[in-house]
């Protein structure tokens, strides 16, 4: 009984450390959101990789999940490429960039 108390003691410590992927964490909340994709070239801003990001009913927290992702990356932007609506389904295309 007592290695069962501590077994579901430490599931739920685990389950509520867990993170939200969709909830914006302290980093991404400082990814800047570019209304225009940086021009090749010549400009301050270098891509670092682009990220597909899908919710089953929001746009919004699709675009949360891939502003994690870039702070994951390092990046300090990113661009929504697109957004593509399917029924319910959110799908967002992101391209994360670091400027400077």
């Amino acid at each position: 009984m007592l290695k069962k108390s501590i077994f579901l003691s430490l599931f739920f410590l685990l389950l509520g450390c867990s993170s939200d992927p969709y909830k914006l964490n302290e980093k991404a909340q400082k990814v800047k959101v570019l209304k225009r994709k940086p021009k090749r070239g010549n400009s301050d801003c270098i891509v670092i990789d682009k990220f597909n990001s899908k919710h089953e009913n929001s746009s919004d927290l699709a675009m949360n999940k891939a502003r994690n992702w870039v702070a994951d990356k390092d990046g300090d932007s990113v661009y929504f490429d697109d957004i593509i609506k399917n029924g319910k389904k959110r799908e967002v295309v992101a391209v994360a960039y670091k400027c400077n």
